[in-house]
């Protein structure tokens, strides 16, 4: 995999500088990326054959959250964790060994704040802000300089494995996309191990207001349900056990037949859409209303035991079933919570620290 430095070493000769040329630009932006597979030599090498050409170019560096990144890789076939640990590392080394002639900016902050981001980088290339440049006008890669007809193909007709699909379906910036929640607590934890500190190390001094904030607060509360761990995962874990239980171990007074999962979980769905508008304004704990709603949805589906026979006792029966379901759903839940990559090392470090946390 030998890269082509050919436009540093006679950028007016080259081929793609007189095609600019031809077209009347009068700004040529080079888009390049390391790769994803190692053995083909793609994650680590030199983007830049020296440091003359980083300045002269006045190179844009764009960082995203490792772990985003993992996630949309994953989504296409590409499970190598160490190609991107690699490649992560060697685009930080670049970007820093060369900080006071390059800018860094995050895929986080062009979606969030992308007037703020756009402008940051048009001062840097001296270029003149335009609120056009947030929308997009024109089909992706059309205007585009291509080295070869393959790379045409690739970002106009082929778009493999999808990679596209997003800009694609986007005119302008989208701050919704969606993560494919794809990788496993074990990864995250070493992405956040590895990369973390470097991620966070490229915004710089655009940081130190939130750095100062938090340095100056003696107290920190988390929102335990989706925080400090993975609540969400593990208590649709825990659901779904109980909708299993009851599927197999109950029948329908009405209809005589089992429900099926996706026929509870439909109906709990609608009992919690219901009811969690008003959840803890009136001083009941998570398990008594998490007992309501069990002891609702036994009542939608006229649930009682298979092995009674008598309908008179149907709602005594679904009572004296009540304990073992919230037992059963604690159990699952607790064995099912992971916490969150970096949640024990910032309880260490607020410790560190002599914080309180609440």
């Amino acid at each position: 995999f030998p890269p082509d430095y050919t436009i540093f070493q006679d950028p007016i000769s080259h081929r793609v500088y007189q095609e600019a040329r031809l077209r009347h630009k009068s700004i040529l932006i080079s888009k390049e990326e390391l790769g994803h597979d190692y053995s083909k030599g793609e994650c680590d090498y030199s983007i830049f054959p020296d440091d003359a050409s980083i300045e002269h170019t006045k190179a844009a560096f764009l960082f995203r959250d490792p772990i985003r990144v993992f996630d949309s890789w994953k989504a296409v076939g590409w499970t190598d964790i160490q190609s991107l640990l690699i490649a992560y590392r060697k685009l930080f080394n670049t970007w820093a060994a060369s900080e006071q002639s390059s800018i860094a900016f995050t895929y986080e902050e062009l979606i969030h704040q992308p007037e703020a981001t756009i402008a940051r980088l048009c001062r840097h290339w001296d270029i003149t802000f335009s609120h056009q440049l947030l929308s997009f006008k024109h089909p992706f890669g059309n205007g585009f300089l291509y080295t070869s007809e393959r790379e045409r193909r690739i970002y106009t007709t082929d778009n493999p494995l999808g990679i596209f699909n997003t800009i694609h379906s986007n005119n302008s910036i989208n701050s919704n996309i969606k993560s494919h929640n794809l990788l496993t607590p074990a990864e995250k934890n070493l992405i956040e191990l590895n990369l973390g500190s470097l991620y966070m190390a490229t915004y710089g001094d655009r940081i130190a207001p939130l750095k100062a904030a938090l340095a100056s607060k003696t107290h920190f509360g988390f929102d335990l349900d989706d925080t400090l761990h993975s609540f969400r995962a593990a208590s649709s874990t825990a659901a779904t056990a109980v909708f299993e239980y009851l599927s197999s171990s109950t029948h329908s007074s009405t209809t005589n037949t089992a429900p099926t999962v996706d026929e509870l979980k439909k109906t709990y769905a609608q009992i919690l859409s219901r009811t969690t508008s008003t959840g803890f304004a009136d001083g009941k704990t998570s398990e008594e209303y998490r007992r309501g709603r069990f002891l609702a949805l036994m009542q939608a589906h006229t649930l009682h035991p298979s092995s009674s026979s008598s309908p008179s006792s149907t709602s005594s029966n679904r009572e004296t079933m009540l304990p073992h379901l919230l037992h059963l759903y604690k159990s699952t839940l607790l064995t099912s919570l992971q916490l969150k990559p970096g949640a024990l090392p910032l309880l260490q470090k607020l410790k560190s620290l002599n914080k309180t946390v609440v």
